[in-house]
């Protein structure tokens, strides 16, 4: 909460609880859904990662949260619940994993 990231917190619908939403860089959303459970799941609209700044922004958002939590970060397709993950960070050593979409 002490970043300079634009943010706002809304309250969910249904199971998912409450929702932060995090601007990274301009034109990027990261919206965190906290009643998901561990890892901590995210979802993102990929169209909105245009650029080296948008895709350095982002890993450094997730690198930092995952050291915070102590939990691996996982993210999603936006509304895609069940859907491969398409980047992930992994707690114990830090390293960030991308799974290109095919």
């Amino acid at each position: 909460m002490n970043a300079d990231w634009v943010r706002a917190i809304e309250s969910g619908a249904g199971d998912v609880g409450e929702t932060l939403s995090v601007w990274p860089s301009t034109g990027v959303q990261v919206n965190f859904f906290f009643g998901w459970g561990a890892p901590i799941e995210f979802d993102i609209d990929l169209r909105q990662i245009n650029g080296e700044d948008a895709v350095n922004s982002l890993i450094r958002l997730l690198r930092l949260v995952s050291s915070a939590a102590g939990k691996d970060v996982v993210v999603r397709p936006e509304g895609q619940l069940n859907a491969c993950p398409v980047f992930r960070v992994d707690a114990a050593t830090g390293e960030a994993t991308l799974n290109p979409r095919s």
